[in-house]
């Protein structure tokens, strides 16, 4: 890249840069040089889905040294308008699961972007969702965890009225707006009491969550492992059923299928939920 068509790129992403970080929530860094230093940050965002766009400056190697951790890379060339620039770079970083973007300054014509490679999270099938309903009502004692992705979807609302209507209690990774301090929520995973719970359950729900060695494994032996999430790459090979969803639209299509429990179910669900709350 010339050094007019460098200088050219710095000013025109730093203003964008700008535009974007005063009209989203979106955080934004412009870089340039050789780009290690912020594959860190990048890493850090992907991993605890933090909507990011950085826009990168004459890096050796381009797009590919951003590969493996960016949710999504666009390629910018000077033809392209500001606004397209913009759009896409917002609604990528904003789709679910939420992550990282680069926008590589490109000085070429015709630059276009990269296609996302994750796939959009659906809708789970009915039989499946039909499996799971029966699975969650007819166990004795089930526990739902929570994680990052409960966070960043901003279903903690719909997660705590599943939780209701079970019984059942939850553990957290992180952190979420909607499950603190009260009952269905009893504490965080990796604590004695969450380690406790996962062991002795029958059933652990992992919605959006990571499933490392401080949450699910820290417990010992599980006796069934389920999995939701809509990011692909948390989808462990471990779980005996792996869905990859809208984490909104199942919890809600799971309490609504759920109804209602026996009365011997719910007493003695009640009974399990208070005392794991008092422990």
């Amino acid at each position: 890249m010339s050094n007019v068509a460098r200088s050219v790129g710095a000013q025109r992403a730093q203003l964008l840069a700008q535009q974007l970080a005063s009209a989203s929530s979106i955080a934004t860094w412009v870089m340039s040089g050789p780009g290690l230093h912020a594959l860190g940050a990048i890493a850090v965002a992907r991993f605890d889905e933090i909507p990011l766009v950085v826009f990168a400056v004459d890096v050796p190697g381009g797009w590919s040294l951003f590969e493996a951790s960016a949710r999504a890379i666009i390629l910018l060339d000077p033809d392209r308008s500001d606004a397209s620039v913009l759009e896409e770079a917002e609604r990528s970083a904003l789709r679910h699961p939420r992550g990282p973007v680069v926008v590589v300054v490109h000085p070429g014509p015709g630059a276009g972007s990269l296609p996302l490679r994750d796939p959009s999270p659906r809708f789970p099938d009915l039989f499946t969702l039909e499996q799971l309903t029966q699975e969650l009502t007819a166990a004795h004692q089930p526990l739902l965890l929570a994680g990052v992705g409960v966070r960043s979807a901003g279903v903690g609302p719909e997660l705590r009225a599943l939780a209701y209507r079970l019984r059942a209690p939850v553990l957290t990774e992180v952190e979420i707006p909607g499950l603190e301090h009260e009952p269905p929520f009893v504490g965080a995973t990796g604590t004695p009491l969450g380690r406790r719970l996962v062991r002795n359950a029958d059933l652990v729900l992992a919605v959006g969550a990571r499933l490392d060695a401080q949450t699910v494994t820290a417990g010992g032996h599980i006796a069934r492992l389920v999995q939701v999430d809509h990011d692909l790459s948390r989808l462990d090979v471990g779980a005996e059923l792996a869905m990859h969803v809208d984490l909104a639209s199942t919890l809600r299509a799971l309490r609504d299928s759920v109804g209602l429990l026996p009365a011997q179910a719910v007493v003695l669900r009640d009974q399990a939920l208070r005392r794991a709350a008092s422990a």
